[in-house]
């Protein structure tokens, strides 16, 4: 129920050609998964305009109803199903129809249609199946500005000295390899013991030279996964052999010149790409947490229609950045008490 559990006591009946059921559940509203249809409205609206886990969280917090973030998912996940089925039977009535859609000052209605295709990043059971493996992230801590570089690296070593990034047994920086980042990072982050490319970055110039020099074809795409291979088993020095090898079969300006940049740019961060020793110390190599976070603090800011003047943007970020440090309770709890 939205106001929490209630053990129920009800009559079952079975038969051999529809199974077993409990006749009553349809009529009190809880044939779905047990959960009364307030609770499932309560607990979509949650999950449809955040993260499960923050949303399991609010959902305790505002309707005293509490579950954890995969029941979260779950209900609304299949909440799903019968909306789809509802629409197709007919059952879902609209919100409107041409009657109410009168273009103003006539008594003329018009109705406009659109479609069009959008595209969902999916996962594939074997790939959730991996993630149970990967190195688990208890902790961040993210803040956000809209000044620049130089106040940007103030920040970020005050709130390294503020998590105590010193005494930490592994210090490490997995970045893009933007060169201001770097410097920030050299400047501000001290001591620190590796310097690391994210392994995304690497790829994206990579395959960004496969398909200036060989196109978008089968060809294209076993050059760049050979060079992911090997910089992972064996380093950079055979990608750049392999970059000179593929520069003596060239002859365009457009290619060569392709060529020389990604040569350039492994070379310029050579120190970054030790994916070797990287991985054999059980180090991430991949852009994960950083991107998800980025996308995190952005994603209320990019919602279809919105602008924001930097200051707003920057306070905004602030919050959901308080959200994802775990910071969120401890900021308010002493300004409940004042």
């Amino acid at each position: 129920m939205a106001g929490g559990e209630v053990l129920l006591s009800r009559h079952y009946f079975w038969s051999e050609a529809s199974g077993g059921t409990y006749p009553v559940d349809a009529l009190i509203g809880i044939a779905v998964g047990c959960v009364s249809q307030e609770a499932r409205e309560f607990s979509c609206s949650m999950g449809i305009v955040q993260d499960f886990a923050q949303g399991a969280e609010d959902l305790a917090r505002l309707t005293g109803l509490r579950v954890s973030a995969e029941r979260l998912r779950r209900i609304t996940e299949r909440e799903g199903e019968p909306i789809a089925q509802a629409q197709r039977e007919g059952t879902l009535c609209p919100s409107w129809s041409a009657e109410d859609a009168k273009v103003e000052g006539t008594e003329q209605t018009r109705i406009y249609v659109g479609a069009d295709g959008v595209k969902v990043r999916t996962v594939t059971q074997a790939q959730k199946d991996k993630r149970c493996h990967e190195q688990s992230r208890i902790h961040t801590h993210a803040f956000a500005t809209n000044e620049d570089h130089m106040a940007l690296g103030q920040m970020l070593g005050e709130q390294a000295e503020a998590i105590g990034w010193a005494e930490a047994t592994q210090r490490v920086s997995l970045t893009d390899g933007t060169p201001w980042i770097r410097n920030q990072i050299l400047k501000h982050l001290q001591p620190i013991d590796a310097m690391l490319l994210n392994l995304y970055h690497f790829s994206e110039h990579v395959w960004a030279t496969a398909h200036v020099c060989l196109g978008r074809g089968q060809a294209a795409e076993t050059w760049a996964q050979e060079q992911r291979t090997a910089i992972k088993e064996a380093g950079p020095r055979p990608v750049l052999a392999a970059i000179d090898g593929l520069r003596k079969k060239m002859r365009s300006p457009g290619k060569l010149d392709s060529l020389r940049l990604q040569r350039n740019y492994i070379v310029e961060r050579w120190e970054m790409v030790d994916y070797r020793l990287s991985l054999a110390r059980g180090w991430d190599i991949g852009p994960g947490p950083t991107e998800a976070t980025c996308k995190n603090l952005t994603l209320r800011l990019k919602r279809p229609g919105m602008k924001w003047d930097a200051d707003h943007a920057a306070a905004m970020m602030s919050l959901i950045a308080l959200k994802e440090s775990g910071q969120w309770a401890d900021y308010w709890q002493p300004r409940k008490c004042a």
